[in-house]
C-alpha cells in the first residue's frame, strides 16, 4: 500500500467515524420522538482532531447521505488531495470524495443503505 493510498484511508476512517456519530444523533431524536428539524452535527472532515460542529436541517442531512462520498465540513476543513469542495453555504461545505481510494474506502464504510 502507498502512503497516498495509507493516508487517504485513515482520512476515510476518520470521516466514517464522524459520520457514525452523526448518524446517532439523528437515531437519537428520531427514537425521543423529536420533531426537530435542525440537527446539530459535528464537522465530517478528517481531521481527527476537528470537533466543531454544524447545523443542517435533517432534510439536508437526508440529501447528502443519499451519496456515501458526500461529506458535510465546516467551510476550509476540505482536503483538496482526497476530495473537491461540490457545494457550499454559510453553515456548512458539502465534500465529494475523488474517485480511486478516497470514493471506494468512504462507499465501504458507508454505514446505509443506499
Amino acid at each position: 500500500m502507498t502512503l497516498e493510498t495509507e493516508r487517504a484511508r485513515r482520512i476515510g476512517q476518520n470521516e466514517a467515524l464522524f459520520r457514525r456519530v452523526n448518524n446517532a444523533v439523528e437515531e437519537i431524536n428520531d427514537a425521543r420522538g423529536a420533531e426537530i428539524d435542525e440537527l446539530r452535527l459535528v464537522c465530517e472532515c478528517g481531521q481527527q482532531s476537528c470537533i466543531e460542529q454544524i447545523q443542517m436541517s435533517r432534510g439536508e442531512y437526508e440529501a447528502l447521505r443519499h451519496d456515501a462520498t458526500q461529506f458535510a465540513v465546516k467551510p476550509g476543513h476540505e482536503i483538496a488531495s482526497v476530495e473537491q469542495v461540490s457545494a457550499m453555504n454559510e453553515r456548512y461545505w458539502t465534500v465529494e470524495k475523488h474517485e480511486g481510494t478516497p470514493a471506494q474506502v468512504a462507499r465501504e464504510l458507508d454505514d446505509r443503505d443506499s
